[in-house]
């Protein structure tokens, strides 16, 4: 009776693929491995200008929180940045083609909502950061 050297694997965690090619020596054509370079670079492309743009959409909307709540404060009137940021996606979405429930169910997972209310509130707790406002 002859006992196996072959690893045997424990699929506690997902095996890695390169890891179970290179265990069977298995040497598949490049084309079934390798995604096309322009489309790769395209989703790249696109997953950086999404990324930008929920960054900026989080500033704008921290940064419109703290004016608002600069001007409440000023008139003795309570604020709360989350409520004001999640309106403020509501009506942009009511605009749009986008479902304002699923426009906020969508950027709240995403952690923009929470992102622009730590910058308002941050801003806010520094004092006044623009004169005039």
């Amino acid at each position: 009776m002859t006992l196996s050297t072959r690893k045997t694997h424990s699929f506690e965690r997902s095996p890695d693929p390169w890891e179970l090619i290179s265990e069977f020596g298995v040497s598949p054509h490049v084309g079934m491995i390798e995604p096309n370079r322009e489309e790769l670079r395209r989703a790249q492309e696109r997953e950086v200008a999404t990324s930008h743009a929920l960054t900026g959409a989080e500033y704008a909307l921290g940064f419109e929180a703290y004016v608002i709540g600069r001007v409440f404060a000023r008139a003795g009137i309570a604020f709360d940045p989350h409520t004001f940021i999640s309106l403020r996606i509501v009506e942009a979405s009511l605009d749009g083609p986008a479902d304002p429930v699923d426009a906020l169910t969508t950027l709240t997972e995403a952690g923009t909502v929470s992102r622009a209310v730590v910058l308002a509130n941050g801003m806010l707790a520094d004092g006044e950061l623009l004169a005039g406002a």
